[in-house]
């Protein structure tokens, strides 16, 4: 996005000092905007465990100290207070990816995919026992 703006912004400035109107080619500065979002709109870092590619090229540009701003999975651990845990199953039905497992024979919730949980926090805010808890890493 940043990259779209800078790009839009330097055409823009280019036509105003060129030919005096910074509108003069607005619907390719329009489209131009549209092809760097689409183009640039990744998912993959925040719907899989897998990393996204901004993450992928700084680990092999070895720059490591910057991956944190790509990764949400720094946010910190989903715990599940199992005493609290009522098996209601709004965690399971809120969680984004798919998290949490079936109740086991205790009628608890279970995690199914723990490696697969970015902390987006949302299980937390919606459990009606506070059973789940958000700490930071």
């Amino acid at each position: 996005t940043l990259t779209a703006i800078v790009f839009v912004a330097g055409w823009a400035a280019l036509d105003w000092i060129t030919l005096g109107d910074p509108l003069r080619h607005l619907g390719w500065l329009t489209a131009s905007i549209a092809i760097f979002l689409v183009c640039g709109f990744d998912l993959a870092g925040i719907t899989t465990p897998r990393k996204s590619d901004p993450e992928q090229l700084l680990i092999h540009i070895r720059c490591k100290r910057l991956g944190a701003i790509f990764s949400e999975r720094t946010l910190g651990t989903i715990t599940l207070q199992r005493e609290r845990c009522k098996g209601c199953g709004i965690c399971r039905d809120i969680c984004p990816l798919g998290v949490f497992g079936e109740l086991d024979h205790d009628y608890k919730t279970t995690f199914r995919d723990r490696d697969a949980c970015f902390s987006c926090g949302a299980c937390v805010k919606q459990c009606p026992e506070s059973a789940l808890t958000l700490s930071a890493r």
